[in-house]
């Protein structure tokens, strides 16, 4: 059974092995991106499995989350996208306050706002573009998404639709 992580930031990865650095011998995790172009990436293994501090917390590098929840949409993605786009800002820590959403929720729930076109990628300063200009033009978009399960989430059990199928949701946007 395959295994998949989420990276603190929020990306979803596929852990692919163990590998050993040929000259240090050092064990590498290998692990493949499950977003863009599927890179491929390694890292020691010691800073995968390691802890990082962010806003003060110790959290996982990368979380461990069930393969189960492929298919399933953050249970406040609806309402988290309708007040990105009234309020055109698409920021993790207003999110975080105005909403009462975790670091890591909030993180999944932008991820997933971007793979259906309503928010951009989150830029070098960690800002994101609304690309929806109004509530008239997210209903449509929320609508076909409308069928997809939902459940609550801490953001950091769940993985994001598989790519395949946000192309699809989204070609039927055009």
């Amino acid at each position: 059974m395959d295994k998949y992580y989420r990276h603190f930031k929020g990306n979803i990865y596929k852990f692919v092995g163990i590998a050993k650095d040929s000259e240090t011998l050092e064990e590498m995790v290998v692990y493949q991106a499950m977003y863009g172009e599927h890179q491929m990436w390694v890292r020691p293994m010691d800073m995968f499995f390691g802890e990082i501090e962010r806003d003060g917390k110790k959290m996982p590098r990368f979380q461990e989350i069930s393969e189960d929840d492929v298919f399933c949409l953050d249970e406040r993605f609806d309402e988290v996208a309708r007040f990105v786009v009234s309020e055109q800002n698409a920021s993790r820590p207003v999110l975080q306050r105005k909403l009462a959403l975790g670091y890591f929720r909030a993180g999944c729930i932008l991820g997933q706002l971007e793979k259906a076109g309503i928010v951009g990628p989150e830029n070098e300063e960690g800002e994101r573009k609304v690309l929806v200009k109004d509530l008239e033009g997210l209903e449509p978009i929320l609508s076909r998404f409308a069928s997809l399960p939902r459940h609550q989430s801490t953001g950091q059990e769940k993985k994001p639709l598989d790519d395949l199928y946000w192309e699809t949701m989204r070609a039927d946007q055009e």
